[in-house]
């Protein structure tokens, strides 16, 4: 049912070595699947004394579209799961990782590596406004993201500058993102004109509510609506101070704003209805 999944050719039965469904079936945080499949219900039942899950090689398109409803949880909603990079350790690689797309810890963390911590050495546009905290709570994700993206350069992939960790490692990096703070509001990244970029693409979308932006959809009535606007509540006047103090500018697609209305954004998002993840929260 899987690549790497084990078949045992004397008893024509597999061992479950997909690492979402081990994951999911083992009652781990970082991984959901539709518990409700007969794939599902079948490993649970076939659960060996090792803790080993096995099914017979008849079952396996059962098991395959249990697979298929397996998804991870990064640490943040704007972090990618990228299924197709392998992770690597002592020979063995498995997939897939999740990609940093946190501004502020990306350029708190690649400036650290800048200064010779660890072996990894990396180059970019890092904001010296980007600022965590290394403590106890924290090092436990920073040693998440050294290992995860050791992990994929020995497997090939990657780019330079690019940071990844396991998706089982999301909650200790959580705890790191919850010690950065940066001068744009919340996850938005800042770039090296002192403009900050907008992170959320509903947020996008809010200020940009145009026809046939991802997630409008058309009721029967004609009206079409937009799921994925983040429907924030806020004041006509906060909004067009960003506007004209923060020079907001572009679409849905990408938008910027100047760092001086940081605060003021973060006073927008605090009132979205799809909620906007925030380090500090």
């Amino acid at each position: 049912a899987g690549d790497r999944d084990l078949l045992q050719k004397s008893s024509l039965r597999c061992r479950v070595v997909n690492k979402l469904a081990v994951g999911f079936l083992n009652g781990e945080d970082w991984v959901r699947c539709a518990d409700f499949t007969r794939g599902a219900k079948l490993l649970r039942s076939r659960r060996d004394e090792a803790g080993d899950y096995w099914y017979s090689v008849s079952d396996m398109h059962k098991i395959a579209f249990f697979y298929s409803t397996c998804a991870p949880s990064c640490a943040s909603s704007i972090d990618t799961y990228e299924p197709d990079i392998a992770s690597c350790d002592h020979g063995v690689c498995d997939g897939g990782v999740c990609r940093v797309r946190n501004g502020v810890a990306l350029g708190w963390y690649r400036r650290m590596k800048k200064k010779g911590v660890g072996s990894m050495f990396f180059f970019g546009g890092d904001s010296k406004g980007d600022v965590c905290v290394e403590n106890p709570k924290s090092r436990v994700g920073i040693q998440a993201l050294d290992r995860g993206t050791s992990a994929v350069e020995k497997g090939g992939k990657g780019g330079e500058g690019q940071v990844f960790y396991n998706p089982e490692d999301a909650r200790q990096v959580s705890l790191f993102y919850s010690t950065c703070h940066g001068q744009c509001a919340c996850l938005d990244a800042l770039r090296s004109d002192g403009d900050c970029e907008v992170q959320d693409e509903g947020v996008r979308i809010f200020f940009d509510p145009v026809p046939h932006a991802p997630g409008d959809v058309q009721g029967r009535n004609g009206v079409s609506r937009n799921v994925l606007n983040a429907q924030c509540q806020v004041s006509n006047s906060v909004i067009s101070r960003i506007r004209t103090e923060g020079k907001l500018k572009g679409d849905w697609r990408h938008m910027t704003y100047h760092a001086s209305v940081a605060h003021l954004m973060r006073d927008v998002y605090s009132t979205c209805k799809r909620h906007v993840p925030c380090p500090a929260e």
